[in-house]
This record gives C-alpha cells, sequence and structure tokens, in this order.
C-alpha cells in the first residue's frame, strides 16, 4: 500500500463511441456506402486496404459528393446521451479538410445543429473549412435511403435556415457517432462517488 498526499485525482476511464446501428434511420450496416467518421479515417490512412485512396464500396471510385452527419446518437434524451462530444465537429473539419486536399473536387456537406469549435485556433479552423468551400447545412436528414441500382445515398432533411424539406443525393455519408462511457465507467463512478 501507497499512501500519497495529493490535490486531485484523474480518473481516464476512456470512450467507446454510440453504435449507429441504434439510429436505424441512417441505414448504417445496411447501406454499404454509410459510414463512421472512424471507418472514413481508416480509410484514409495510407496504410489501408486502399492504401490511402477514398473509394466507394459499390462502384470502386472517389466520391464526387460527401454528406457528413454531426451528433449521431449524441444529444439525444431517448438514447440517454444528452451531451455533446466536443470532439466530432473538429475531427469532420479535419477529415473534411483532408478529403478536399486530396480531392478538390469533392463536394462536402455538413449537417450539424451547431458547430462546436471550442479551443484556441478551432475557429479559424473552420473558417478555413468554409474557404475551401465545405458547405454547412443546419439541420439533421431525418432519413437515408440507398438507390439499389446505384449505390448512391438519397438524404431527406429540413434545412432549419430556409425551413424547407429537401433532399440530396450523395455518394458517401459519414456518420459521427457520440463518444459514450466505457464499460463499467458508471460502477466506477460509484465506487468513487463521483458524478
Amino acid at each position: 500500500v501507497l499512501e500519497l498526499n495529493v490535490g486531485a485525482i484523474v480518473v481516464a476511464s476512456g470512450v467507446e463511441y454510440y453504435d449507429p446501428r441504434e439510429a436505424s434511420e441512417y441505414g448504417y450496416a445496411r447501406f454499404e456506402n454509410v459510414v463512421t467518421t472512424f471507418e472514413l479515417e481508416r480509410l484514409l490512412d495510407a496504410s489501408s486496404p486502399t492504401k490511402g485512396e477514398l473509394l466507394t464500396f459499390t462502384h470502386v471510385r472517389p466520391p464526387k459528393r460527401i454528406a457528413f452527419i454531426q451528433c449521431v446518437g449524441s444529444r439525444n434524451m431517448k438514447a440517454d446521451i444528452n451531451y455533446c462530444s466536443r470532439i466530432c465537429c473538429m475531427n469532420t473539419i479535419k477529415d473534411a479538410l483532408v478529403i478536399r486536399e486530396h480531392y478538390p473536387d469533392t463536394e462536402i456537406m455538413v449537417f450539424y445543429i451547431d458547430i462546436r469549435a471550442f479551443g484556441k485556433g478551432f475557429e479559424e479552423f473552420y473558417r478555413r473549412s468554409l474557404d475551401v468551400g465545405v458547405k454547412y447545412i443546419k439541420g439533421k436528414p431525418s432519413k437515408i435511403t440507398e438507390d439499389k441500382k446505384t449505390g448512391e445515398i438519397m438524404l431527406a432533411y429540413e434545412d432549419q435556415l430556409s425551413s424547407e424539406i429537401k433532399n440530396l443525393v450523395v455518394d458517401m455519408a459519414v456518420l459521427s457517432s457520440a463518444l459514450v462511457p466505457n464499460e463499467g465507467t458508471k460502477e466506477l463512478a460509484q465506487i468513487l462517488d463521483l458524478e
């Protein structure tokens, strides 16, 4: 037993991703060209099976239009995830900038509730994405479907700024899932008398 006199204890229990299959309206695991940000980053990695080349799964070609959907599972009272994960917006902006750098003709749309640019230099990072043509659509798609012949992804959504119901066809949809506590975190919090 080692006794230490300390001013604080940091409990870093880690996180997991919310399983986007639970948000069934987005078609994850049903539609080949709907991926998570984690899977997208694996595809963009030089050591991936595609050697860093971003390709759609149905036609094995670079996507011309990509939609990022923020807050999948988060800020959702039904899923008991009433918080913002805080890193998803910046992660999406980073991925969008990487894609634009390697595929400058790719059209990128980001569906969001609000953009959380909370750290030093993050607002400038966000503005840089606007400068390279990343489009931001305030609102979340209510449903994603797939054209079985082409593999294209069809999104239905309400543009909250115009109050219009719109449809969008893209080659790939990327889901930004909420971060959730690792298994056992709640029990550990009870033992340590933490929220």
